[in-house]
């Protein structure tokens, strides 16, 4: 039964991630503290299911059309661009394993509120272009985050793309590739940290992952952004709050 759950969690995340280019370990990071989880565990979780998803998520983007991840195109260049900022996320690794829990479940609640915040407001920021080194450090903070929660990369790329005026689309095909290098360099560094997680959790996690790849994937076109968008900043501000109550933090 919880494999079952596991299973099913993961796939509704997956959809809800995939479609909207982030939030996946967002989302899914404080689901499995508020079921039992230790902090760590869970993270390293949604690193590993992501990790196969977004492989998986990317491919389908291309082919159906989403992005070009052609060999040389701009799409790709931005994803591999992003995706570098994920060496970043070794430091993320060190501090996560290195620093109190509470304090890593504190974090992890004031992005949620800080990025849910940014989701639902978005449609007001301008759409002036930002300097290359400013989407470097957008790439390096998100990859960080990444790490240190399991999870916020993409609504980071996200909500400074929005600053940034790129195709939305295009964005959500690019984070998929940006998300599978970052979630790569990520899991090397909890391997190296000695971290380890039942097989057969990883293996139902990355099942439901992968049964929501195909169906997002063809959905990005149909659901209309913003009333998405503003679902995830909903869905962000609620889990940060349910998890600080269920971890009987106030």
């Amino acid at each position: 039964m919880v494999f079952l759950t596991i299973t099913l969690i993961c796939f509704i995340v997956g959809i809800i991630g995939f479609i909207i280019g982030g939030g996946f370990g967002t989302i899914l990071t404080p689901i499995l503290v508020l079921l039992g989880f230790d902090i760590t565990d869970a993270i390293f979780t949604v690193l590993f299911a992501q990790f196969f998803g977004e492989v998986v998520v990317t491919i389908l983007h291309h082919r159906v059309g989403n992005a070009n991840f052609s060999y040389c195109s701009q799409d790709t260049k931005y994803g591999l661009l992003f995706g570098i900022c994920g060496v970043s996320s070794i430091l993320g690794v060190f501090l996560a394993l290195s620093v109190n829990k509470e304090f890593l479940i504190l974090y992890n609640v004031a992005v949620l509120l800080f990025l849910g915040t940014l989701v639902l407001i978005s449609r007001f920021s301008s759409k002036r272009m930002l300097a290359s080194k400013k989407v470097l450090l957008v790439g390096a903070i998100a990859a960080i985050n990444k790490a240190l929660t399991g999870g916020n990369y993409g609504p980071t790329i996200l909500v400074g793309s929005l600053l940034l005026g790129g195709n939305v689309k295009k964005i959500v095909a690019i984070i998929s590739l940006a998300e599978t290098i970052t979630c790569g360099v990520a899991l090397v560094g909890y391997f190296l940290g000695g971290v380890v997680v039942d097989g057969q959790i990883l293996f139902f996690a990355v099942l439901g992952t992968l049964l929501a790849s195909t169906p997002s994937v063809f959905l990005v076109r149909k659901i209309p952004r913003e009333r998405l968008r503003r679902l995830i900043g909903i869905l962000m501000i609620l889990l940060g709050l349910m998890l600080l109550i269920g971890r009987g933090l106030i």
